[in-house]
């Protein structure tokens, strides 16, 4: 199964004060971090980058793709990324698409190849997405979405509709746990472990709270 990956990093990144993407992280940047990693498990990557193509993230070697609805917030950037992978897609045959947000560096490729194992799983199931709630959150931008979720995504935002989990409501989701993302990958890992992977950085104190943890 071909699995494409989308970067959602068209946010104004406005509590961070800066371009959270950017932001250095060892010898990279939190960007070229998770790109590298959603690298590994997909096979290719287009960064969403809301409504203008950004030189920053060119330097990265990585397909951009514009919001065709502007303001749209994630649900904006996740139709860019599907509708341009739909697009350059030759065959005509729907795939699924891995979605992931520019400012959670502690994913790993793991957790992106048991996800695609899992779509993989229950390919005739129906499902248009694969959506981990862990901890007893939702965690709809890390997830698989198919591309026939397009047409709900454009009726949404066509009505000015911007809420992720207004969205999930309209599609036939499968909700996965941290159990079974740790018994579909076969190692054990701990809820917290999982938890981890899904930190994400709003404010320049959760990013010195990553870097700590890296030991960056």
């Amino acid at each position: 199964m071909r699995v494409s990956g989308i970067i959602l990093a068209g946010g104004l990144s406005s509590r961070m004060g800066t371009d959270k993407a950017l932001l250095p992280l060892g010898e990279a940047n939190v960007i070229q971090t998770i790109a590298s990693e959603l690298a590994r498990a997909v096979d290719d990557v287009r960064i969403a980058v809301g409504k203008e193509y950004k030189k920053e993230y060119a330097e990265l070697g990585y397909r951009q793709a514009a919001d065709v609805y502007p303001g749209g917030g994630p649900l904006a950037g996740l139709h860019a990324g599907l509708t341009a992978h739909r697009g350059a897609n030759s065959s005509g045959v729907g795939g699924w698409s891995l979605s992931v947000p520019c400012d959670t560096p502690l994913v790993r490729s793991e957790l992106f190849k048991v996800l695609i194992q899992y779509a993989e799983e229950q390919e005739n199931s129906g499902y248009q997405a694969i959506v981990p709630v862990i901890e007893g959150q939702t965690h709809p931008l890390i997830a698989m979405y198919h591309d026939c979720v397009i047409p709900v995504l454009e009726q949404q935002l066509e009505t000015g509709k911007r809420r992720v989990m207004d969205f999930l409501f309209q599609i036939r989701v499968r909700y996965i746990t941290a159990h079974e993302l740790a018994a579909e990958a076969g190692v054990p890992w701990t809820t917290s472990e999982i938890s981890e992977m899904f930190t994400n950085m709003n404010q320049m104190e959760d990013y010195e709270r990553i870097k700590e943890r890296c030991r960056l």
